[in-house]
């Protein structure tokens, strides 16, 4: 089982974190709409370790764990990468020592 204590997931439930608090140098903002997911559902987040990463989504999370033996339909294997499942079917699986925060949007309309 992977070091959970390289790792943290923080869950927003619409409030964002605090502005005056410095970013970390390595920090990326992004909506689970716009990543690319592949046949499966499935998106990889590789080769991040230290740094942060916001994703806004309106979905909400169903699971999040420690993945198992498995390879996605793009080919990767993300045996002990974290996950968080998401109740639209998406699944993000990112590697051991990213700092991942989710932030919920709420009232968005299409």
């Amino acid at each position: 089982m992977a070091d959970q204590a390289s790792n943290s997931l923080d869950l927003f439930g619409g409030e964002a974190p605090d502005a005056n608090a410095p970013a970390p140098a390595d920090t990326w903002v992004l909506d689970l709409g716009d990543l690319i997911a592949d046949a499966q559902g499935e998106i990889v987040v590789a080769e991040t370790a230290g740094a942060h990463l916001t994703i806004t989504a309106s979905a909400s999370i169903s699971a999040t764990g420690l993945a198992e033996a498995h390879t996605t339909s793009a080919g990767f294997d993300v045996d002990g990468y974290n996950f968080v499942r998401f109740d639209n079917g998406i699944t993000l699986y990112y590697e051991d020592g990213m700092d991942l925060s989710l932030l919920a949007q709420h009232g968005t309309t299409g």
